[in-house]
């Protein structure tokens, strides 16, 4: 016949343990996430259906397993294994999406490291990113070096990637279209 879904929080499985035969799935992480992109300032947003299939396309393009309820039409609840939800989140922001909430989406601040700023010495400082690799020696962005977004890098290995968008011609962008993001910058053996 069929099969049906349930999704229900973990602490309700403890309480209550599923019926004999169940198959349970976990750890999945559930998250917001919306399309401003999709839309200019003379549009409605983005329909459930072109939201999702704009989501999906990320999250799919990048590997990841995923699986969402629809919510308005602005905005849909994603999951994602557990695991796998830094690299949803970076995709995600990547492709211009707002995701949250940033306490959920946000890595952890790795543990401090007092020879931090010595190997991060040679990479402090502000430039313009000419070329992004994901992972090490495969590019996936390049930038001639005006057009590259703005990186500042501190000697505690943070970092700030500023990416906001051009003006087109007869409007502006929402501030919502930039994609800046932010992390920790780790040097590889």
């Amino acid at each position: 016949i069929g099969t049906t879904a349930v999704v229900v929080p973990e602490a309700a499985l403890r309480a209550l343990p599923p019926p004999a035969g169940a198959e349970v799935d976990r750890p999945w992480v559930a998250f917001k996430a919306s399309a401003p992109s999709l839309a200019d300032a003379e549009s409605a947003p983005p329909s459930a259906a072109a939201l999702l299939a704009a989501l999906g396309a990320v999250l799919s393009g990048a590997g990841l397993r995923w699986c969402t309820l629809l919510g308005n039409e602005a905005e849909t609840i994603l999951f994602v294994r557990e695991e796998d939800l830094s690299a949803a989140t970076v995709a995600l922001v990547r492709a211009g999406h707002a995701v949250g909430p940033p306490d959920l989406v946000g890595s952890a601040a790795p543990p401090e490291d007092p020879a931090a700023a010595e190997r991060n010495g040679p990479f402090v400082g502000a430039w313009t990113l000419t070329r992004r690799e994901q992972p090490a020696s495969v590019v996936v962005e390049e930038y001639t070096t005006k057009d590259g977004p703005m990186r500042l890098q501190a000697p505690s290995g943070v970092w700030l990637e500023v990416r906001i968008p051009k003006r087109k011609r007869g409007r502006q962008d929402l501030a919502v279209a930039q994609k800046s993001c932010a992390g920790y910058h780790v040097v590889a053996d």
